[in-house]
């Protein structure tokens, strides 16, 4: 289907894998494999990015162009879940408080 660093936008049990990993989003553990983008891992804890009262977005277009995944990562605002690959120890934020593209 694609080459090998090709990230994969949703997890398919029997395609899985990559080797696994765990990041944190919003201070919870989420299992994930290598290959796979913080899309799926906020999709595998059924979240919303931005999740107030007021606003809730989720994955949109999946391929980086409608700025609606838009997360903190490390502490960095800006980044596309739909686009970001998961890193081991990576600590991801869904809330818009911060998020410079909320």
């Amino acid at each position: 289907m694609g080459a090998m660093n090709t990230p994969q936008l949703f997890r398919l049990a029997s395609q899985s894998g990559g080797a696994s990993l765990t990041i944190h989003v919003d201070d919870e553990p989420v299992l994930c494999h290598t290959g796979e983008t913080i899309a799926v891992a906020i999709l595998t804890t059924r979240r919303w990015v931005g999740q107030d009262a007021i606003r809730r977005r989720g994955l949109l277009c999946g391929i980086g162009v409608c700025y609606e995944c838009v997360v903190r990562v490390d502490g960095v605002s800006g980044a596309r879940a739909c686009m970001t690959l998961v890193r081991d120890g990576m600590r991801v934020s869904t809330t818009l408080e911060g998020n410079s593209d909320a």
